[in-house]
């Protein structure tokens, strides 16, 4: 197996269809990106869920 299939296997690509960096520092700014965009869509999921059962609750008391 090349190289370059090698690490096809082992880290893949994102979704997006970009390499992963491999210069370390590249790849530590990748990865902190990566982590805060997921932050952010687990949180709008969370927001979401939130107001889900707000309106539920309303409806229950109303």
């Amino acid at each position: 197996m090349s190289s370059s299939a090698a690490s096809f296997v082992e880290f893949g690509l994102p979704q997006n269809g970009r390499a992963v960096p491999s210069n370390s520092v590249a790849r530590s700014h990748y990865e902190a990106h990566s982590a805060q965009r997921a932050y952010e869509a687990n949180a709008k999921g969370v927001q979401a869920a939130d107001e889900m059962l707000r309106i539920a609750n309303n409806l229950h008391r109303g």
